[in-house]
C-alpha cells in the first residue's frame, strides 16, 4: 500500500476549502453590489426626502403669508364694519327726517290730485252748462 489514500477520494481537503473560499468569495461579492444597490439607493430616497422637506417648508411659509393676509384682510374688515357702523347711526336720523318729509309731501300730493280733480270736474261741469245755456239762447 504504497499509495496515498487520499488521492482516490473525489476532492481533496484543500480542494473543498478554496472552493468554499471561492463561493463566500462570490456571495462576498453579490452581497457588495448589493449594498452598492441598496447604498444608491438610499442615496437617491435621501435626496427626494430633502427635496420633499424643502417643499414643505416652501409650503409652510406661504401658508404663513397666506394667514398673515388672511389676519390682515380680517382686521381691516371689521375696521370698515366699524365705519359702516358709525355711519348708519351718523344718518339714520336723517334718513328718518328724510322719510318723514316724502310721506308729507305724498300726502300733499294726494289732497292736491283731489283738489285738481274736483276743479277738472266742476270745469267739465261748468262747460257743459255754459254750452247749454248758448244752445237755449240761440234756440230762442
Amino acid at each position: 500500500m504504497s499509495q496515498d489514500l487520499t488521492q482516490n477520494l473525489p476532492n481533496s481537503f484543500a480542494e473543498r476549502v478554496l472552493t468554499e473560499l471561492a463561493a463566500i468569495r462570490q456571495e462576498n461579492a453579490q452581497t457588495n453590489a448589493h449594498l452598492v444597490s441598496l447604498d444608491a439607493r438610499l442615496t437617491s430616497l435621501e435626496t427626494r426626502v430633502v427635496s420633499i422637506e424643502r417643499r414643505v417648508v416652501s409650503i409652510e411659509t406661504r401658508l404663513t403669508s397666506l394667514e398673515d393676509r388672511s389676519l390682515s384682510i380680517d382686521s381691516r374688515l371689521i375696521s370698515l364694519e366699524d365705519k359702516v357702523d358709525a355711519r348708519l347711526h351718523e344718518t339714520r336720523p336723517i334718513w328718518e327726517g328724510v322719510l318723514q318729509s316724502l310721506t308729507e309731501i305724498e300726502k300733499n300730493l294726494s289732497t292736491l290730485t283731489r283738489h285738481f280733480q274736483t276743479m277738472v270736474r266742476e270745469e267739465f261741469d261748468l262747460r257743459s252748462r255754459i254750452q247749454k245755456l248758448e244752445d237755449d239762447q240761440q234756440a230762442v
